[in-house]
């Protein structure tokens, strides 16, 4: 898996919580880019449009836009 290349795209907006403004999908993002089990690469969502066939990667983890809610 260490060489398996995974584009990782957050497109979480955040949300208000009772600790304040709070964006999980970006804290998500930044743990799993901590971990040395694959090739994370964090990616903007437009490499979708392309599709992952013309890409360099494996498979994409996508945070979706509502994920701090």
């Amino acid at each position: 898996m260490k060489d398996l290349p995974i584009a990782v795209i957050c497109e979480d907006e955040g949300a208000e919580t009772s600790d304040g403004w709070r964006n999980y999908g970006d804290e998500l993002v930044d743990s799993i880019m901590e971990d040395d089990s694959a090739l994370w690469t964090r990616e903007d969502a437009s490499i979708l449009n392309d599709g992952l066939e013309s890409t360099d990667y494996f498979l994409a983890v996508i945070i979706p836009n509502d994920f701090s809610q």
